[in-house]
């Protein structure tokens, strides 16, 4: 939900090497968060329904098979539920049930399907995964005059996480209309001793995620890039090319990419995938009111005098900070996150710390827009070399070592 600071950036680079849509979209590629947005509970679920949300994943929120498979022992063992009394304070009444959004994005065209891939007519490049990296990507290569083909499940499927940038990284890749808000500043509070906290000059911006994958889909089909709905079951090499195989039937190509985010499905890699994890809850919130400024937005708030005694101990050792984009002086987003930790802070503690910290800043909670669970993988392995199959963003560890952010997932 955050793009790092300017020393930890490297637009020139990321310009470089795909020419495209996102600030962290090869400094930051990061494909595995889960995001909820649920109408059940009331502001802040129950631990039950979390778990709930935790065991459904990999049929609702795209988790691959063995993904789920393999998180599974670990979001068990995480899930310890606190106590009733705690449990209690966390439920509240919800207001009237928002609509549903529709989970597919509607496009101005029709997306061209494959008219290539056999054996003796081969795309130039096969990109498998159409998230920002694999979409940047294959844009920039069909503009050079290669023949590419796109695989992905759902190429319509809404982008689901919350991200901001700095406005200007945005701008130098040409998508200042893909802001959904703007502010003049950022804040980072470290402690009590200066309650005003560092003011960071640099204006920031939510992407409108909705607006840059149309505009990305939109631009590539009109450089001529092919889709092609399906999961890739395993990749081959012969001497003369690759071949993709998917339900069943093989598409050919000269080369192979993986985009497929931290799913891992068909590069190689040097050892075992054994990262640290970033966690996060966040929530669009309609407040009572709030004191912070609309024209500045909270990019850090490390203070901890709000927690209680157990909690504190807790932070002393695993630390937390808020993230506050305010909307209007009654609704703003609010996320309370872990930068890393092995194993991940639990949601259902996060959760019950931003509940703390939000009674400890009189801010009152009327009702939730919507939800999110994020659980991010820091510290990825890289790709063997050499090898046939190249990859690209998290694939290719191509994440950011403070934030790991984007917008997509696997």
């Amino acid at each position: 939900t955050m793009e790092p600071p300017p020393s930890l950036t490297r637009p020139a680079t990321r310009r470089r090497v795909a020419g495209f849509a996102c600030a962290a979209i090869l400094g930051s590629c990061l494909v595995l968060s889960l995001r909820h947005a649920t109408k059940e509970a009331g502001p802040f679920l129950s631990s039950t329904s979390l778990a709930k949300t935790r065991t459904g994943m990999q049929a609702t929120r795209g988790f691959s098979q063995r993904q789920a498979k393999s998180l599974a022992p670990l979001l068990a063992r995480e899930a310890a539920p606190l106590g009733s009394a705690t449990r209690a304070s966390m439920l509240r009444p919800w207001a009237a049930a928002k609509p549903e959004e529709p989970t597919v994005l509607t496009i101005s065209r029709e997306l061209p399907e494959f008219k290539k891939g056999l054996k003796d007519d081969p795309y130039d490049l096969l990109v498998v995964g159409a998230g920002p990296a694999g979409l940047g990507v294959a844009d920039e290569a069909v503009r050079r005059g290669l023949s590419v083909g796109i695989i992905d499940p759902n190429p319509l499927q809404r982008w689901p996480n919350n991200y901001g940038v700095w406005v200007d990284e945005f701008e130098d890749l040409g998508h200042a209309d893909c802001f959904m808000r703007t502010w003049n500043g950022a804040t980072v509070v470290i402690d009590d001793k200066n309650t005003q906290g560092i003011p960071l000059n640099r204006p920031y911006a939510q992407v409108d995620r909705d607006k840059l994958k149309v505009k990305l889909l939109e631009r590539a089909i009109e450089n001529g890039l092919e889709f092609r709905e399906g999961k890739v079951e395993k990749v081959e090499h012969f001497a003369e090319g690759s071949a993709i195989m998917i339900d069943g039937q093989e598409v050919h190509g000269r080369q192979v990419l993986d985009a497929t985010g931290h799913s891992r499905r068909l590069v190689e890699f040097e050892r075992e995938f054994t990262p640290g994890y970033q966690a996060a809850y966040g929530a669009t919130i309609e407040v009572e009111s709030h004191s912070y400024e609309l024209d500045k937005m909270m990019f850090m708030d490390w203070r901890d005098d709000h927690l209680d005694e157990r909690s504190k101990k807790r932070n002393e050792k695993l630390p937390t900070f808020l993230y506050v984009m305010p909307y209007s002086p009654t609704k703003i987003f609010v996320e309370e996150t872990s930068l890393v930790a092995r194993p991940f802070i639990p949601f259902d503690e996060l959760k019950d710390r931003l509940r703390q910290r939000l009674q400890g800043l009189g801010i009152t909670v009327k009702s939730i827009e919507d939800e999110e669970y994020c659980l991010i993988p820091m510290g990825g392995v890289l790709p063997k070399l050499p090898q046939r199959t190249l990859g690209i963003g998290g694939t290719a560890g191509m994440v950011h070592p403070a934030t790991g952010y984007m917008v997509s997932k696997t």
